[in-house]
């Protein structure tokens, strides 16, 4: 948004590059609208779902849902941006507390997007490499003090849009338009330029080593998440549950010189039932989980494991391929500006091309759909989530049975 505000397009020299510009000028309207609308509705129900029932008990969907409210916040500064183009009601253009709020929330949100979903990459990176250790270093505690640390540093990092902004007269001095003021141009150049490795560079470079990273730990075993159990014993019966009984069979082969020892069996299991209970406790604690898992238990466990990991894998992976247009259109432009400014070459115009506007555009259009299309990833590829849709769907219809059965016990 901001920089379409701060480039001007040349004269279109090329026909068929102008009418395929008028045919977006045409379509932009309703396509935006419609990628606010459907990622206003998804991104809600998500954020209910994930809040409100029992998919809140996934510490990883405190992040999701911090994610969904994030990308709720972006498509309402994009919707109030392009009002003028569906109630004729101008607040971007012709309010200055709409203008410097608008590019605000625009700055905040977007950032704020970028760095949630890299704080679940990095939490799947260390369920895979540490799937022990993840339950003391991925809460949620350690979520909810991420998404306040990151919302706190985005908030005061941004803060300068709130005065580099504002409506100033064009240069007719007929019409105001929601600029960045001249004063702080430079400024604004640089601090975009920041904003650029800060939302898509950085995150990016995470977001794909985190992947690589998690795809590459995966290929290492025959079936997936065999990683859970590739430190415990490869025997999974009942013998492999650490009981009494299973401590005497292990006991019974005990080499010839040991069973010599004055202590004899009973003694030594009777002393083991005596132990007390803060000492079998710290004893528990350094075996294996996975070894006091029942065979069903640990299959399920490992199972939601692999389908969370795999939905967050497609979510982060769409993510960097939604971003890889718009990053190379930033990056373009900021390289012409280096190099006019390195060469003081005034000859290399910052104005884009028509075919320039063109690529331009079309990769804005690419990025909106990053901020519309997590809940039909979820839907897609999350069992729980879709179940928990279908548990709404008929506590809904329960409801209105309920109400429909009341009006007829009245009328009667």
């Amino acid at each position: 948004i901001v920089i379409l505000k701060m480039i001007q397009v040349d004269h279109y020299k090329n026909t068929t590059e102008y009418g395929f510009i008028d045919l977006l000028n045409k379509i932009e309207p309703y396509y935006i609208l419609t990628i606010i609308i459907v990622g206003l509705f998804g991104n809600s129900l998500s954020f209910f779902l994930f809040m409100f029932t029992k998919l809140k008990l996934e510490q990883a969907n405190y992040i999701l849902a911090a994610l969904a409210f994030a990308d709720n916040g972006f498509l309402i500064s994009l919707l109030m941006v392009n009002l003028k183009n569906f109630l004729d009601l101008n607040i971007f253009d012709n309010s200055q507390i709409g203008c410097k709020i608008s590019v605000y929330i625009t700055y905040l949100f977007s950032f704020l997007s970028s760095w949630y979903v890299v704080t679940f990459s990095i939490e799947r990176l260390i369920a895979v490499y540490l799937p022990i250790k993840r339950i003391n270093i991925c809460n949620k505690y350690t979520n909810k003090l991420s998404i306040f640390i990151l919302t706190l540093a985005s908030m005061s990092i941004y803060s300068f849009s709130l005065f580099t902004s504002g409506l100033e007269f064009s240069s007719d001095n007929t019409t105001k338009s929601c600029v960045t003021l001249t004063k702080w141009f430079n400024i604004v150049q640089l601090m975009a330029f920041i904003d650029t490795f800060l939302t898509m560079i950085i995150p990016f470079l995470i977001i794909f080593i985190s992947n690589i990273s998690i795809v590459w730990k995966l290929m290492d075993f025959k079936s997936p998440f065999n990683f859970f159990t590739s430190s415990a014993s490869t025997d999974r019966s009942e013998s492999a549950v650490i009981t009494p009984k299973n401590m005497k069979k292990k006991n019974n082969r005990v080499p010839s010189r040991e069973k010599n020892d004055s202590i004899n069996d009973e003694n030594f299991y009777r002393q083991i039932q005596q132990m007390d209970d803060s000492l079998t406790r710290k004893l528990f604690k350094k075996i294996s989980i996975v070894n006091h898992l029942p065979k069903t238990v640990e299959i399920r466990r490992l199972q939601k494991y692999s389908r969370t990991t795999r939905m967050l894998l497609i979510v982060s992976t769409t993510f960097l391929i939604l971003h890889i247009p718009i990053a190379i259109c930033k990056a373009w432009y900021f390289i012409k500006s280096y190099i006019r400014q390195t060469k003081n070459d005034s000859s290399i115009h910052l104005e884009t091309s028509s075919s320039e506007e063109i690529l331009e555009r079309l990769s804005c259009y690419i990025y909106y759909l990053n901020f519309s299309s997590n809940f039909f990833l979820y839907t897609l590829n999350g069992p729980k989530f879709r179940k928990a849709i279908r548990n709404l769907l008929k506590i809904k219809q329960n409801s209105h049975h309920n109400k429909i059965l009341k009006t007829k016990s009245t009328i009667i």
